[in-house]
C-alpha cells in the first residue's frame, strides 16, 4: 500500500494545488496579470480548464472514488475492523471531500495529513527531522492542552457547583467513592497501623516503662487500702514499697506483648476488625450533616488543587526548560 499511498498523496496535493489555482484565476487582477505576461497560458486556460472546472475535477473525484473503494475492500478481506461497515464512518472526511461542493473539497487536505501520517508511521517519510514539523507540532500541542485544560477546568467547576448546592444531609460523593472499596480501605489502614505500631514502638519502649512506674507508684500512693499496709509498723512500708517495681514490670510486660501480638501477629485481626468497625461507623453516618459538610469540604479542597494544577501551562514549563539548556550550550560554547 506504500506506493499506493504515495501516488494518493502526491494526487491529492496536486488537486489541492489546482483548485486553489482556479480560485485565484476568478480574480480580476489574476487574469489582468496573465493575459499581459503570459497570454498564451490564459488563452488556453480560460478556454479549455477553467469553464470545465467540474469535468476535470470529476477526474479526480472517480479515482478517489475507486481508491476509496479498494481500500474499503481490503479493509474487509483483512478484517481490519470488527464490522465491514465501520471503514466509512471511520474515514467519514474522505466521503465528505468527494463532494463536489467547494466548502468540502478543502477537506481533501485531511487526506493529505492521514496519508502523510500513514507514511510516518511506515517509515517512508520521517517528518520529525523537519523544524516545520517540530513548530507545527509545538503549537499544535499548545493548542490541545488550553483546550483541554479548560474543558478539565469547566467538569471541576460544575461539580463544584453541584456540592456548593446540594442537600447537606445527602450522602457526600467521597462517601459514596469509598463503599465499593471499603473492604481494600480496611486492610489498608489496619496494615499501616500494624506497621507503624512495628516500626515505633522498640524506640519508645523506656519511655512507656517510665509512664507505667508513674502511674503505678500514684495508684499504689493513692489506694486506701495500701495506706492501711502500709501504716502497720516496720514491715509495712517496705510491703508497699516492694509491690512497686513487681506490679509496674508486669504491667510493662503485658503491654508490651499486647503491642507485638498487634503489630507482628499475621493472624490477629484486632486491628482490622477495629478499623472495619470505624469504616462502617463513618459510612452509615452519612445521614450526619456535619460529617457530610466536613467530607464536602475535603473533596472541593481536593477540587480545586487539581484546578490549579490544570492551570500549570506544561507547554510555557516546555520552553523554559529549552530556554535554559539554550542559554548553558551557549554558555559552554563561549567557554571553549
Amino acid at each position: 500500500m506504500t506506493v499506493l499511498d504515495v501516488f494518493m498523496i502526491i494526487l491529492v496535493i496536486i488537486n489541492l494545488l489546482w483548485m486553489g489555482a482556479d480560485w485565484f484565476f476568478n480574480s480580476q487582477i489574476v487574469q489582468n496579470y496573465l493575459e499581459d505576461h503570459f497570454l498564451n497560458v490564459f488563452n488556453f486556460y480560460n478556454t479549455n480548464i477553467h469553464p470545465n472546472f467540474l469535468f476535470y475535477d470529476g477526474i479526480f473525484v472517480t479515482i478517489f472514488v475507486i481508491e476509496f473503494l479498494f481500500r474499503w475492500l481490503v479493509a474487509i478481506v483483512k478484517r481490519t475492523h470488527y464490522k465491514w461497515f465501520f471503514y466509512p464512518f471511520l474515514h467519514w472526511y474522505d466521503i465528505i471531500g468527494l463532494f463536489p461542493v467547494s466548502s468540502f473539497r478543502i477537506l481533501r487536505l485531511l487526506r493529505v495529513f492521514s496519508l502523510g501520517y500513514r507514511l510516518q508511521n511506515q517509515g517512508v517519510i520521517n517528518f520529525k527531522r523537519y523544524p516545520i514539523f517540530k513548530m507545527t507540532r509545538k503549537y499544535y500541542n499548545v493548542v490541545i492542552e488550553e483546550i483541554s485544560d479548560r474543558v478539565v477546568i469547566n467538569v471541576i467547576e460544575n461539580v463544584q457547583e453541584d456540592l456548593k448546592y446540594k442537600d447537606p444531609a445527602s450522602p457526600s460523593i467521597l462517601t459514596e467513592a469509598i463503599v465499593p472499596y471499603k473492604s481494600e480501605l480496611t486492610v489498608l489502614i489496619a496494615d499501616r497501623i500494624k506497621s507503624s505500631v512495628a516500626e515505633h514502638y522498640h524506640s519508645k519502649r523506656d519511655d512507656i516503662h517510665e509512664q507505667i512506674t508513674l502511674k503505678i507508684g500514684e495508684l499504689i500512693a493513692n489506694n486506701e487500702d495500701l495506706k492501711v499496709v502500709k501504716k502497720v509498723p516496720l514491715i509495712g512500708p517496705q510491703i508497699v514499697d516492694n509491690l512497686h517495681k513487681p506490679i509496674s514490670d508486669t504491667i510493662f510486660s503485658m503491654y508490651i506483648g499486647i503491642l507485638e501480638s498487634l503489630a507482628i501477629g499475621e493472624e490477629n485481626d484486632t486491628i482490622k476488625n477495629l478499623t472495619g468497625n470505624i469504616v462502617d461507623a463513618t459510612l452509615e453516618g452519612e445521614q450526619d450533616v456535619q460529617l457530610n459538610q466536613l467530607i464536602d469540604k475535603i473533596t472541593m479542597n481536593g477540587l480545586e488543587i487539581m484546578k490549579e494544577r490544570v492551570l500549570v501551562k506544561k507547554w510555557k514549563t516546555q520552553e523554559e526548560k529549552e530556554r535554559i539548556i539554550k542559554e548553558r550550550a551557549k554558555k559552554l560554547y563561549k567557554h571553549k
